[in-house]
């Protein structure tokens, strides 16, 4: 376990949540993520209160690099949070990590 909370294998990421791009974002933004094997994954959006805004992906997936859209359409400008959960086959957490997007309108 590193000291920023992520995964690692051998210099590479088991689980990894990337920055969104573009940040800050205009309506739209990519969320990247990787996962090791395969397990749910789940995206969810919060207001920097902590509320939920909306849930972006709950699925399963296989290994491997994805990314997800975020539209922020209908929302005020501002910081949201980007969390992600993965949970393995098993239905044990695996790894757990949030970042920060600016939507700018």
């Amino acid at each position: 376990l590193s000291d920023a909370g992520e995964y690692k294998s051998e210099g590479n990421y088991d689980y990894h949540l990337y920055q969104n791009y573009p940040n800050p974002f205009n309506p739209i933004t990519k969320i990247g993520y990787q996962l090791k094997g395969r397990g749910r994954v789940k995206i969810m959006i919060y207001d920097i209160k902590g509320e939920l805004i909306r849930q972006v992906l709950n699925e399963e997936k296989e290994g491997g690099y994805y990314e997800a859209e975020f539209d922020g359409s209908g929302l005020s400008s501002g910081i949201y949070l980007c969390r992600i959960e993965i949970i393995n086959e098993r239905g044990i957490p695996v790894y757990m990590n949030m970042r920060k997007m600016s939507l700018v309108k």
